[in-house]
């Protein structure tokens, strides 16, 4: 599954690792990425999509 993301915001851009959870991201879908899992984290008990991303080999984001 492709989804879009806003590839100009300068966190996105700025990301190298763990996780990303962003309230304030643009809006602009801009970039795609391929979902390839899905997951929950046991530290913040939060549910999460991993998706591979060209740039970023693994890209982890989590649902709200």
């Amino acid at each position: 599954i492709c989804i879009g993301v806003c590839g100009t915001d300068t966190f996105f851009l700025l990301y190298s690792s763990g996780v990303f959870d962003l309230e304030t991201c643009c809006i602009t879908q801009n970039h795609a990425i391929t979902l390839v899992g899905y997951g929950h984290d046991q530290e913040s008990g939060l549910d999460y999509w991993l998706a591979q991303n060209r740039y970023v080999y693994f890209l982890i984001l989590f649902s709200k």
